[in-house]
């Protein structure tokens, strides 16, 4: 188990919106971001490394997060740990 989250989010997925918290990023932010190479709500977990450059945070399942604005981390060197918490709403039915 992890201590508390530094910042908590959520992300949709065809059509179901999930929580997710996150370690390493600074208390206050509020962005947006589109997600890559997802297929499947739960491999949005891991360990995010910044790729220089750019916005984009990279994971070792091949998820990219490109974020806007930039996230800024609490001093560790570009790297993030993002946790998936589960559906928060629903699916609706067809």
């Amino acid at each position: 188990m992890h201590g508390p989250p530094q910042c908590e989010g959520a992300f949709s997925y065809r059509g179901v919106i999930y929580d997710i918290e996150l370690d390493g990023c600074t208390k206050k932010y509020s962005g947006t971001g589109t997600v890559r190479g997802l297929d499947g709500p739960e491999r949005i977990a891991g360990d995010y490394t910044w790729q220089t450059g750019t916005n984009t945070w990279l994971n070792q399942n091949g998820v990219a997060i490109d974020i806007s604005p930039p996230i800024r981390t609490t001093g560790n060197g570009g790297h993030l740990r993002l946790y998936y918490s589960g559906a928060t709403i629903p699916r609706q039915p067809p």
